[in-house]
């Protein structure tokens, strides 16, 4: 039989859908057997049959099912895996024996799949019947895998699977594994050793019921492998505190005999049972420290409070060295420092600790060092050691009887938000010293901008005209926000604006935008850094408008440039203040800089700069 050429007559028109596509699908077919492709019929048949699982009638999708199994290519068992999702409980187990039947070892693991979501008890039974059929060793992994589903019912499910299809394949950790999830825990504790690594992971689920039993069989498997299991758990910091008070419970229930006195401390603590950890004494020590870094506040509150009413120098040096280590934080150091303040046969290396504490980078660090110093009647051994004692319980007036000695404590104090208005005043009541050291820290562009506004507000709120050289220079400031904080202070020190650049500086502090078209181009850099920054930003651009309406001749081509390619002005925060900007109902959106965009070019082309249009 030779090949012959389509005798399809041509038509005018478009051949009517149905009958072209009956051509090509009988062209396909009869190609097909020409060159004596026979598997092509296969696939074929495969989706001629697969096209009424789409159908809406059940029957229809049901007689598909079967016809697809006579079938039995792999065409026709990735077609019947997806059927595995069927709306209709029927159809679904037909399709796993159908699945089954057909014997695919690909189909194992969309059939566990479909039993970690399925909630019919038929369609459970079909597919348990299906694994039978297909490979049970196969099936281990994906079963096994599938144990630790989130849902209840589909764990319950697989491990169900597991006994009917592969049970005697397992091995004891795997059948512990199984025998957990149905909740059989005399099997569990009847594998011994093998059944301690599936339980310790039952002690990490949110079944309390499933936690409390496992704890329970670890204990009555009383091995070495239990014990240290439950041993690790007790101190692992990322074990939840309910898995660590089960195998606290467990290992005080079961291995107490075994246990030495630092992991008896350790279980008192996990336990809450702070007087039973103190009376252990200094095998707790170790216990404690740790958990002066517990994320629980109230944890290491206790912790601190044992340690002191244990006492004694192992204590005193273990709180010592974590007020020392800077890694630890900051209220990890202050229960340290305070701990030391409760203990009153505290030595003198731990003096000496707590007195360096007064230089901590942590002011709550300071505070309690100090109270802790003050507590134990330690006398400072020089007026260095008066003044940091002084600064950090704040006690500001003995600070400045100190006088030089202060100035480095006191300078080093405004960095701290709580009490830099106080170390300032402090600064300026020990003298010149004092002042100097303001005058300089006020003078330093890299000292924080917070710092060096207390410092200028503070010098306004006397009245030093010495300010005035230090404040002047800020103005100068790259940050627009501490020019305007140099402007009000100024002010408040009796200084007049000495020229244009200064008085546009003023008027911006004092919103007096309608003030700068006047001032004209002395306006400009000012303005234009508040709308880089994205102060104002309604404000920012009228003002700007407005000097290019009154003064765009006396603008220079730089000047100009820069405008002309004003970006729009994105909302930053406000000049005003924070009850003015809370009540603005404003939108926080950009403001268009267009007309200042066409202003500044429409002068460039008026100086022939730029052409026109």
């Amino acid at each position: 039989m030779t090949g012959r050429a389509s005798t399809l007559p041509a038509t005018d028109g478009p051949t009517p859908w149905s009958a072209r596509a009956t051509y090509e699908r009988l062209s396909s077919f009869v190609g097909i057997m020409v060159n004596g492709r026979n598997s092509g019929i296969g696939s074929l048949r495969t989706w001629w049959q697969s096209r009424a699982l789409q159908s809406e009638d059940a029957d229809a999708r049901a007689r598909a099912v079967h016809r697809l199994a006579a079938v039995g290519n792999e065409r026709a068992v990735s077609v019947l895996v997806e059927t595995l999702d069927d709306p209709d409980s029927a159809i679904r187990a037909k399709t796993a024996h159908a699945l089954g039947a057909i014997g695919n070892l690909d189909a194992i693991e969309p059939i566990v799949s479909r039993l970690r979501r399925e909630d019919d008890n038929q369609v459970v039974s079909a597919l348990v019947d299906a694994l039978k059929e297909l490979d049970p060793k196969l099936a281990i992994p994906h079963l096994l895998a599938a144990l630790v589903e989130p849902d209840l019912r589909g764990r319950h499910n697989v491990a169900a699977a597991a006994r009917k299809v592969c049970w005697d394949l397992l091995d004891d950790i795997g059948r512990a594994r199984v025998a957990i999830v149905q909740n059989a825990w005399k099997e569990v504790a009847s594998l011994g050793a093998a059944a301690v690594q599936p339980l310790a992971q039952a002690l990490r689920t949110d079944n309390y019921r499933a936690r409390r039993e496992a704890a329970d069989v670890l204990g009555r498997i009383t091995s070495f492998a239990a014990l240290e299991t439950l041993k690790t758990l007790l101190t692992d910091p990322t074990a939840d505190h309910g898995a660590r008070e089960l195998a606290a419970w467990s290992l005080r229930k079961y291995y107490d005999a075994h246990l030495d006195d630092a992991c008896r401390a350790q279980i008192a603590i996990v336990e809450g049972d702070w007087a039973r950890a103190v009376a252990l004494g200094q095998a707790a020590i170790d216990p404690l420290m740790e958990t002066l870094a517990d994320p629980d506040l109230d944890m290491r509150q206790h912790a601190a409070e044992a340690l002191t009413a244990i006492g004694g120098p192992q204590a005193a040096a273990a709180l010592g060295e974590t007020l020392q280590n800077h890694h630890e934080g900051v209220e990890v150091r202050e229960y340290a420092a305070r701990a030391l303040g409760s203990m009153p046969d505290s030595n003198p290396h731990s003096l000496g600790l707590l007195a360096g504490a007064l230089r901590d980078e942590a002011w709550k660090v300071r505070q309690a060092a100090a109270d802790a110093l003050v507590e134990l009647g330690w006398v400072p051994g020089n007026n260095t050691e008066k003044a940091l004692l002084f600064v950090a319980r704040e006690l500001w007036e003995q600070a400045v009887f100190v006088g030089e000695a202060a100035v480095e404590p006191l300078v080093d104090a405004l960095k701290y938000r709580a009490v830099s208005p106080a170390a300032a005043r402090a600064l300026l009541s020990v003298g010149q010293l004092g002042l100097e050291a303001l005058l300089g820290v006020l003078r330093d562009p890299g000292e924080a901008i917070g710092i060096r506004e207390v410092i200028a507000r503070t010098l306004a709120e006397i009245g030093d005209p010495r300010a005035v050289e230090p404040v002047l220079s800020m103005l100068e400031d790259q940050d627009m926000v501490v020019r305007q904080a140099a402007v009000w202070t100024l002010e408040k020190l009796g200084w007049e604006p000495a020229d244009d650049t200064q008085r546009a500086l003023a008027a911006i502090a004092h919103e007096e935008w309608d003030k700068l078209g006047g001032i004209g181009p002395a306006a400009v850099e000012p303005l234009l850094a508040m709308a880089n920054a994205g102060l104002a930003p309604r404000e920012t651009a009228g003002a700007l408008q407005q000097v290019l309406e009154v003064s765009a001749e006396r603008l220079s081509v730089e000047e100009l440039q820069a405008l002309s390619v004003v970006e729009d002005i994105h909302a930053g925060h406000d000049l005003r203040s924070a009850e003015l900007v809370a009540n603005d109902s404003s939108p926080a959106h950009s403001v268009r800089c267009e007309r200042v965009r066409e202003l500044a070019r429409f002068e460039l082309m008026k100086r022939g700069i730029i052409a026109g249009d």
